[in-house]
């Protein structure tokens, strides 16, 4: 079942480029601005991906120099993910397992961080750092503890020799 979520996750990440027959995709579609074999990359597929590539250059003196730079290294980028799966590397046992940790600890910091946002909201604004660092630190150990005294666990000590 584990490896099943996987792969569909997998299969998301990778198909999220592609379009279904709506509306949105079919607009999409018109604006492809580069065709990479079998993949179109759209214009809003570009404009998310620079904003990773260089959130600071876009705004640069030379803002069409460095959308340039951002194609060629998001096509580039692509051909080689393309490569990657021509050789089945997104069905090998290692990427399942690499993927399944990077998405432990995804979901792992948006939980934290959204428990360190709710958690400041009730803290008194006038605080010093250093004590709302520690009260912060106190609430998520709090948390946390109680989370594993309301779960159901069961260790296999016999297992661990």
């Amino acid at each position: 079942m584990k490896h099943f979520i996987l792969a569909v996750i997998i299969a998301a990440l990778f198909m999220s480029g592609c379009c279904g027959r709506t509306e949105k995709c079919d607009a999409d579609k018109s604006r492809v601005i580069v065709r990479i074999n079998d993949y179109d990359l759209t214009l809003n597929d570009f404009q998310e991906e620079a904003r990773f590539m260089l959130p600071d250059k876009l705004a640069a003196s030379d803002a069409v120099k460095a959308k340039e730079d951002a194609l060629d290294k998001l096509i580039t980028k692509k051909i080689l993910l393309q490569e990657a799966q021509r050789e089945s590397f997104d069905k090998d046992q290692k990427f399942m397992k690499e993927i399944e940790r990077y998405w432990e600890q995804a979901l792992l910091k948006l939980l934290i961080n959204k428990k360190i946002d709710d958690f400041s909201k009730k803290l008194p604004a006038d605080l010093s750092v250093e004590d709302r660092q520690k009260m912060l630190q106190d609430e998520l150990t709090k948390w946390v503890s109680g989370l594993r005294a309301s779960a159901k666990v069961r260790i296999y000590r016999e297992n661990l020799k």
